[in-house]
């Protein structure tokens, strides 16, 4: 593979990984977690904050932050990916 060839390989990895991130952060925005209506092993009902949506805050925020740190991942992987095109 010559260098123009290998440059443009990189640069479509980039652009992948640039959708996946941009898609990865969109979830991240429209996940919602409903609120648990399971009795703990005491009997008791869990504490939840709910939202105006009716979506559990905390558990909605613990979703949020992992499909958010999957998309930084992936942001990351493309900041690599155009380091290694433009070497």
């Amino acid at each position: 593979m010559d260098l123009d060839a290998s440059q443009m390989a990189l640069n479509l990895i980039s652009a992948a990984l640039a959708f996946a991130a941009a898609g990865l952060w969109y979830r991240s925005v429209k996940v919602r977690v409903p609120p648990s209506d399971q009795q703990d092993e005491d009997g008791i009902y869990p504490f939840s904050i709910v939202m105006n949506d009716g979506s559990d805050f905390i558990e909605t925020a613990k979703a949020q932050s992992r499909w958010s740190r999957h998309a930084a991942t992936a942001a990351a992987f493309q900041g690599g990916a155009i380091c290694l095109s433009l070497l």
